[in-house]
């Protein structure tokens, strides 16, 4: 079971699939958590169509991707432990280690006795292998032997089969391997080559060895070219040159751009010129795609291969790895909090079992991308944690010999304690008062003074046990004290929660991204989670790699409090089976295809849905531009919901210009999405280069004068501040910008709801809309999310504030483009270290919000567990600091100058965890389909 890491299937890492399970109760859809790999990436390529892309790890799995949109698609386990990967052109077929797979089934076709030393290259179902200073070329399949050549090393193998390349001590061997002819040599005095390529027209073959890259004519051996591999890095206080070793070379399809991947880089070269195209440093295993556009690489240190667009220089999207990573445990006397300690991204976190959520985040070591036991003599990684009996103070104890005490409730840290040799256990007294640190010896100490404490104060520590570390156990278990449930650490990483008497499992808690994100899960479908992690949940239906997001499920199997439930030994269940409730397939009518010109602006629209399984297709939503048509216009409901085949059709008008058109279909417990179309109106008289540019309007809501309990510093400047931010900034991208402040007295709940009508007003779909309100929201007993105006009633709610579910119906029948920028609830100011809690605030009004029916994109200062700042230094709160700081040019900007959506949301989370020293960690939420877009130019 060693091989099965924690890398995409949450059914396996959970426990959640029994052997006992009779085969047609089996779900048809598998749930997969994307999670990638857990240890450092060893290779990562791309399939010559550009739709796939595997990658292989040092935890001895490959994981096949889909390249355009980021989603991890299977995994595979027992690659070995350096494992070298390839695909098949089409991308379904796959090798790894010494495994070759169906990509599609995720069936085992064959196992190959290859050998340590085998180097292989891939078409759709042939190898080749060198050894024994010979390379044979097999048949994947049947693992026959097709034909031998000369050379101790494959360096390449065409797509289509036909052209083979091998390296001999003294030359580079081009072949026909069909024939096995030998068609050419190419002399070389070195004698180790790392790789060579043959472009897909046949002209030009690219050599690559040690530190150089040579290119030559493939049919007359003639030398074209040797390539500059020197790798030039400037720094504000110095400059270096150097060379590394070469690890791969490609060659687009004309021969036109060669691309060489090094051990801590990667170069494009125009073929032609030699002139550097394009340099990543850190990026090493640099791979071209056939049309030379794109660019696959792996980061030469950690878990993350990346998709880079050449024409730009841009990376398009990462496929990183960020795995549930739980080495040690440990339970409050009361139950009510639980601890866990991860190794790789050196961070503890604090469950709140009572209410159900991640509650406190603890950063106190770097981390480590090693596995457990490497060393390098600079660690600094956790190993061991530990709460006070009532769940109030927290330890943590690491390689570096650092114990670290923390104030569970506000996650500030009280006292650091060198104990001078690596943390293995930490323990702490029921009173909290004495800290016991085990080493080689074990050693006591005074809590409060930092200072050693006599043997005797530390005898009382024997109650509870010393948190296990890595090196001690491969399972770490707890008890509840009522002994009903048992917290136990996988083999593979994850925290399974499990019903003691019946070891049936309940569910699984999951952190991610250094404990910014949270996920639990259960057997039967349920989930609970922050909006970050919520959407690393798809279904696969079993034997495609056909995905269904899980917004096709969220309404019905999102459970809030799913923990607590559990906890309190009422655990819900699922109100239809996942799997016994597919998506509709939806499409569109004959009349619409793909990248089709409109002759008017005035179309109709015809959808068809068939419904899978016993529930009929009862609602088909438009969405024009990723945003519901019309708001309720948009909607289609057929007279008599039946199962089988439905219908919808609408009338809609389109502005000038292209237009991305998608249709949704419901059932009861489902949704289902068509593919996403794309037409174009050029208008009657206008190109589309002569259109107008489209208009923004920003509505900004501020309040700071709340009764004096609540008072805020700041909210009313920064709706003041980001509204003049846009109409400074973004001037230059819109027709006009128009603009509307409600702060203080005038922020009344009429005054508010008059602005939305004010903003719905002006908008179409072609235009851009922002709505910013920075105040305090607030959450009634029954869970309800409300935001306060000034004039708000503390024992009225519902009658005298926003009820979110109201603000979500007018945010979403606003036509265009529309983003919420929510900067609620502040906590006070960080000067002065104050701290409040928003008790999960925005979690659900994100989720809600950024489906797609509604198609709002939203940016919200905090995680929901988290608390939003204040800063008396800047006179603003964080979160808008860091939104006006990007919008004036200090996000990364594109070569005109623009600063686009995703760029902006980088600064700002990165900006806001640097100022509040990663206490407040901003979240975007962003339906799939809405482009990214310029957002200012200054």
């Amino acid at each position: 079971m060693h091989q099965l890491h924690a890398t995409v299937l949450a059914v396996i890492a959970c426990g959640l699939v029994t052997a006992a399970a009779d085969a047609e109760d089996r779900s048809p859809l598998e749930l997969v958590v994307q999670t990638g790999h857990r240890k450092t990436l060893s290779q990562a390529v791309l399939s010559a169509n550009g739709e796939f892309l595997v990658t292989g790890s040092t935890d001895q799995t490959a994981i096949l991707w889909n390249a355009r949109t980021g989603a991890m698609l299977r995994s595979f386990a027992g690659a070995g432990r350096y494992p070298k990967v390839a695909i098949s052109g089409k991308g379904d077929r796959v090798l790894a280690g010494e495994d070759f797979w169906d990509t599609r089934t995720g069936r085992r076709l064959n196992r190959l006795s290859l050998g340590v030393l085998a180097v292989f290259a891939l078409d759709s179902n042939r190898l080749a292998v060198g050894e024994n200073k010979t390379v044979t070329l097999r048949d994947l399949e049947t693992n026959s032997v097709l034909r031998t050549f000369e050379g101790w090393k494959p360096l390449h193998l065409s797509g289509d089969g036909q052209r083979l390349i091998t390296a001999t001590e003294k030359e580079v061997l081009l072949w026909d391997a069909s024939t096995g002819l030998k068609l050419r040599g190419f002399p070389s005095p070195r004698v180790v080559h790392f790789g060579a390529a043959l472009s897909g027209d046949g002209r030009t073959i690219v050599i690559g060895d040690t530190h150089s890259i040579t290119l030559w004519n493939a049919s007359s051996g003639q030398k074209l070219r040797e390539l500059d591999t020197t790798f030039h890095v400037k720094t504000p206080t110095s400059e270096r040159s150097f060379v590394t070793n070469c690890l791969c070379v490609s060659l687009n399809h004309d021969g036109t751009r060669v691309a060489a991947g090094f051990d801590h880089g990667t170069i494009v070269w125009n073929a032609a010129t030699g002139v550097r195209l394009q340099v990543l440093v850190g990026e090493a295993d640099g791979v071209l795609d056939p049309n030379g556009t794109t660019l696959v690489t792996r980061h030469h240190t950690n878990r993350t291969a990346s998709l880079w667009d050449l024409t730009t220089g841009t990376r398009i999207r990462s496929f990183h790895g960020d795995v549930p990573d739980v080495i040690c445990m440990h339970l409050s006397d009361d139950g009510e909090s639980l601890a866990s300690g991860s190794y790789y991204d050196g961070t503890a976190v604090l469950w709140d079992l009572k209410a159900g959520v991640l509650a406190r985040t603890f950063r106190g070591y770097r981390g480590d991308l090693r596995e457990p036991g490497w060393s390098t003599g600079a660690e600094e990684y956790l190993t061991s944690v530990c709460l006070s009996g009532d769940g109030s103070l927290l330890v943590t104890g690491g390689s570096n010999g650092q114990a670290i005490a923390w104030n569970a409730k506000t996650g500030m840290q009280i006292r650091s304690i060198a104990t001078g040799a690596r943390i293995e256990g930490v323990q702490l007294s029921p009173d909290g008062q004495f800290l016991t640190t085990r080493s080689r010896s074990q050693t006591h100490w005074n809590i409060t003074t930092g200072a050693k404490a006599a043997a005797s104060a530390g005898q009382a520590l024997k109650v509870a046990p010393v948190a296990a570390s890595p090196y001690l156990s491969e399972e770490v278990v707890c008890r509840s004290p009522d002994g009903r449930r048992t917290f136990s650490r996988s083999r593979e990483g994850f925290l399974n929660v499990i019903d003691s008497e019946s070891q049936k499992p309940l569910c699984s808690l999951l952190s991610f991204d250094n404990g910014e994100d949270w996920l639990v899960i259960t057997p039967d479908g349920l989930f609970d989670g922050s909006v970050n992690a919520v959407r690393r949940v798809a279904y696969r239906i079993a034997g495609t790699l056909d995905f269904v997001p899980l917004e096709r499920y969220q309404q019905k199997f999102w459970q809030p409090g799913l923990l607590a439930s559990i906890m309190k030994g009422e655990p819900p269940t699922a109100t239809v089976s996942v799997g016994k409730s597919l998506p509709p397939k939806v499409r569109f009518g004959d009349r619409f295809c793909d990248g089709m010109e409109l002759t008017s602006n005035r179309i109709t629209v015809e959808a068809i849905a068939e419904a899978r399984g016993e529930f009929p297709v009862k609602a088909f939503r438009l969405l024009v531009d990723g945003r519901p048509y019309g708001g309720q216009r948009g909607i289609f409901k057929p007279v008599a919901p039946q199962s089988g085949e439905s219908r919808a059709s609408w009338e809609i008008e389109l502005d000038p210009g292209r237009h991305t058109l998608k249709v949704l279909a419901d059932t009861e417990y489902v949704q289902g999405a068509s593919d996403p179309i794309e037409v174009t109106y050029k208008g009657a008289a206008n190109p589309i280069s002569d259109a107008r540019l489209p208009s923004l309007f920003v509505l900004a809501v501020g309040i700071s004068k709340y009764p004096a309990t609540r008072r805020l510093d700041y909210a009313s400047l920064d709706a003041q501040a980001v509204a003049e931010g846009y109409q400074k900034h973004s001037r230059s991208l819109y027709d006009k910008v128009e603009v509307k402040v409600i702060a203080d007295e005038q922020a009344t709940r009429r005054e508010i709801f008059q602005g939305l009508q004010w903003l719905r007003g002006k908008m179409t779909s072609r235009s851009v809309g922002v709505f910013f309100f920075a105040g305090h929201g607030e959450k009634d007993k029954d869970g309800s999310l409300y935001f306060l105006p000034v004039d708000f009633d503390e024992q009225d709610l519902a009658g005298s504030s926003i009820d979110a579910d109201v603000l979500k119906k007018q945010l979403a029948g606003i036509p265009g483009r529309l983003t919420m920028l929510l900067d609620a609830c502040h906590s006070g100011s960080i000067d002065s270290g104050k701290s409040r809690g928003n008790g999960g605030l925005t979690d659900q009004l994100v989720r809600d919000l950024t489906a797609e029916e509604n198609g709002l994109i939203v940016m919200c200062s905090a995680l929901g567990h988290e608390s939003a700042q204040e800063s008396h230094q800047f006179r603003h709160g964080l979160f808008t600091v860091a939104l006006l700081e990007g919008l004036e040019g200090k996000a990364e900007k594109t070569a005109d100058g623009a600063v686009y959506l995703t760029a902006l949301d980088a600064h700002v989370a990165r900006r806001v965890k640097q100022l509040s020293k990663g206490q407040q960690n901003p979240v975007t939420g962003k339906p799939t389909s809405v482009r990214d877009f310029p957002v200012s130019k200054p």
